[in-house]
């Protein structure tokens, strides 16, 4: 595996983060972030007085975290994740299936499942593989499209599989206005810069 570099985000504050927090109905109280990074997003749920745990791969971002007073551990997401079923009210994953193997990303949406309480939020957000940006970037090893990832976490059982914070991208040689006429109607998974789902276990 590719160690992860850091230094892109590294501009970032928890700030930047909130608006991912504000997609989860009501309080997601306690939440897990699977792939926590720097520990960012959990240092914006500390702020909006909302327990969360982040589970990271690399030790460098454990250690950040932990430095902030934020909980985190290390883990690699090819695993069972260490906690009981029905612990969570929320999971949220940002930019972290891309870099996982197929299998890996199956065990992590199955986790995802299995942690969370009836009636849990879930949000898992990555690039689309027809973003030609993130077929370029060296980390991501198996882009998915929205559409993909929907049926994944449908097949887990996931239901009310929301695709509406995908964006639509700007396509060289293309008028925006045909694109965006399209991506209004249709939302196809060839004009989405981004595979994101947001969806619920059932109660």
């Amino acid at each position: 595996m590719i160690k992860f570099d850091y230094t892109f985000h590294k501009n970032r504050d928890w700030k930047y983060y909130e608006i991912y927090l504000k997609r989860f109905k009501s309080n997601p109280s306690p939440i897990l972030e699977m792939g926590s990074g720097l520990g960012l997003f959990l240092e914006a749920c500390k702020n909006n007085n909302i327990e969360a745990t982040g589970l990271e791969y690399e030790i460098e971002g454990v250690m950040n975290t932990k430095s902030k007073g934020l909980v985190a551990m290390q883990h690699d997401l090819s695993e069972p994740v260490p906690f009981l079923n029905e612990t969570f009210s929320a999971v949220f994953s940002n930019q972290v299936i891309e870099h996982l193997k197929p299998a890996t990303q199956k065990l992590m949406i199955s986790e995802a499942y299995r942690v969370l309480k009836p009636g849990g939020q879930v949000l898992i957000q990555s690039p689309c593989k027809h973003f030609e940006a993130a077929r370029l970037d060296k980390y991501h090893i198996s882009l998915l499209a929205p559409t993909e990832l929907k049926r994944m976490m449908e097949l887990v059982g996931f239901v009310r599989c929301n695709l509406s914070y995908n964006r639509m991208q700007t396509i060289q040689g293309v008028p925006d206005s045909e694109i965006e006429t399209l991506w209004k109607r249709y939302k196809p998974d060839a004009f989405s810069k981004d595979a994101t789902v947001f969806a619920y276990k059932p109660e």
